[in-house]
């Protein structure tokens, strides 16, 4: 069974003229490993960005083809691809999420980086915010060194 397919899928950085992924097809199945394997440079990890449309964050990327993604509660597959709508992007990212080697934050502060999970599940008491932000930077041993930024 698929849980994620990948269609005909390129992908264009803003400015470039020529796609930097072309015409990629893979399917994922469920409870299989899939790896990406290929030198520096040749995109693993834009196709992986791709999968939860992190570039989106980053404006004028451009998307062709399909990336399906199977809808838990009625079987079919969605083409995220068509995804226009912030809440959408928000269960996607809780889907669909990344671990680089190479940290990624998004263009915000450490603590909103932290924060950024909690404030999308609902989370708004400011003080109970920074405790649980605190602690994840202690449990991560990164307190020390950003606590006064």
């Amino acid at each position: 069974m698929q849980v994620m397919n990948i269609k005909k899928f390129s992908f264009t950085y803003h400015g470039v003229e020529h796609p930097s992924l072309r015409d990629i097809t893979l399917p994922i199945k469920k409870n299989k490993i899939t790896a990406l394997i290929g030198p520096s440079g040749c995109g693993k990890s834009t196709l992986l960005r791709s999968m939860n449309r992190i570039h989106d964050l980053y404006p004028g990327n451009k998307y062709d083809g399909k990336i399906e993604l199977l809808n838990q509660v009625n079987g079919s597959m969605q083409n995220i691809l068509d995804i226009k709508k912030e809440n959408e992007f928000i269960e996607l990212r809780q889907r669909v999420g990344m671990i680089f080697q190479k940290p990624t934050p998004f263009p915000m502060s450490t603590f909103d980086n932290v924060a950024y999970g909690l404030k999308i599940s609902g989370l708004k008491n400011k003080t109970e915010l920074a405790d649980r932000v605190e602690q994840a930077l202690k449990d991560g041993a990164l307190w020390k060194e950003v606590h006064d930024r």
